[in-house]
C-alpha cells in the first residue's frame, strides 16, 4: 500500500507536527514500508493458531510470599 503525501500531511497535523518537504517523502516511503509489512501479517493464515495472552508462564511476578 502506497501513502501519499497528502495523507502523511493529514496524520502530521493531527500529531501537530511540522514536517519539511523532504522529511514528507521520507515518511510516506517508511510509512508505506510499514503498512507493506502489515498487510503480509494479516495474510497469514492464523485459524490454526490459539490465542495466546501471556508469553512467559509466571503468574504475578510482583507478588511477595511471606
Amino acid at each position: 500500500m502506497r501513502l501519499g503525501i497528502d495523507q502523511v500531511k493529514k496524520v502530521a497535523k493531527l500529531a501537530n507536527l511540522i514536517l519539511t518537504s523532504g522529511e514528507e517523502e521520507k515518511f510516506s516511503q517508511q510509512l508505506s514500508k510499514i503498512l507493506g509489512y502489515i498487510e503480509e501479517l494479516n495474510s497469514v493464515d492464523t485459524s490454526n493458531v490459539e490465542p495466546t495472552f501471556n508469553v512467559i508462564d509466571k503468574s504475578n511476578v510482583l507478588k511477595r510470599s511471606f
